[in-house]
């Protein structure tokens, strides 16, 4: 609910909104969604983020990694990819 929501409020806001992809995925031993999306922001320019989205009791987490130049999305990711697997709760 929450995910489609921030995904509703974002389209209104950029333009070229596309979401590239959307899995879900366990981060930590909890469910979660993790999406692509492509859009551009005017005066800016455009804009690749990938988002992992999840709920622990009442907290709800969205970590974020943001590329302007789609071109250097590819490395960027593949060092998200290695920091959200390494995350753990602590509680």
């Amino acid at each position: 609910m929450f995910f489609i929501k921030r995904l509703d409020v974002l389209r209104q806001v950029v333009t070229d909104f596309k979401e590239l992809s959307r899995r879900g995925r366990t981060l930590a031993g909890m469910p979660t969604i993790e999406s692509v999306q492509t859009f551009s922001v005017e005066g800016l320019g455009r804009f690749h983020v990938k988002e992992v989205t999840l709920i622990k009791g009442r907290i709800y987490y969205l970590i974020l990694c943001k590329c302007m130049e789609p071109d250097d999305f590819s490395i960027l990711e593949k060092d998200f990819g290695a920091i959200i697997g390494s995350f753990e709760f602590l509680q």
